[in-house]
């Protein structure tokens, strides 16, 4: 992936100032910075959440600036964001949460969602990912942070996406639930896909990350 993008806050004002990245495919690219220098902005602009006024992203060849962020998910492109909040409806079930981003894979000619199958799909992934729940019908507001943060790994996970964009991956989370977090992340690295990882925690950014882009005030001021 090839980003070169200026993209402006929700005041109209430059956040990200010409930033210029390119993501190798079988890497982990650690986005390292203090909070609140574009590290969110340049995830939501890279997934099509908010507009690149100047600039491209070029993803697997295709000019992907002005596309929906549905057609990126097509594309391949997948993304956790910083709050589990955001990245999950509290007031659903895990069935429900699981499907929320892949919905076309279990919808049948007619429209509806084969839930049998993302049932069977889901058992799978609580076992995977060490998900303790009462039950799949239980709202994801009464289970632990950590085991929310599991439920976002596994559904955007079991898509395969080729590049995922993750944005503080273990914020909050207890230590177990902290390894088991970064060695998934690892792990499908290692399968062959890339990883934007944004993060304030270094050791973590450090841990993790093949190359680090340092980020401050809008601009990429290092990358190695």
């Amino acid at each position: 992936m090839c980003i070169r993008d200026r993209v402006k806050d929700h005041r109209g004002l430059d956040i990200l100032k010409g930033v210029s990245l390119d993501i190798k495919r079988g890497e982990i690219l650690g986005i390292a910075g203090v909070q609140g220098n574009g590290q969110v902005e340049l995830a939501e602009a890279i997934v099509g959440i908010r507009k690149v006024y100047r600039g491209r992203i070029i993803f697997k060849g295709i000019d992907i600036t002005s596309k929906k962020p549905i057609e990126r998910y097509r594309l391949g492109l997948s993304y956790i964001p910083d709050s589990r909040s955001v990245g999950l409806v509290y007031g659903m079930n895990l069935l429900e949460n699981y499907v929320l981003t892949k919905i076309r894979e279990y919808t049948n000619k007619l429209g509806f969602i084969n839930w049998s199958r993302v049932k069977q799909d889901l058992v799978k992934s609580v076992e995977e990912y060490n998900i303790v729940t009462r039950s799949l019908e239980t709202d994801v507001r009464f289970l632990s942070g950590g085991n929310q943060q599991k439920i976002l790994l596994a559904r955007e996970l079991s898509k395969k996406p080729d590049l995922l964009i993750v944005s503080e991956p273990t914020h909050g989370l207890d230590i177990v639930s902290t390894n088991f977090v970064r060695r998934k992340l690892l792990e499908y690295k290692e399968s062959g896909r890339s990883i934007l990882l944004i993060s304030t925690d270094f050791d973590e950014i450090f841990e993790l990350s093949d190359r680090i882009a340092v980020i401050n005030e809008g601009k990429i001021v290092y990358v190695g």
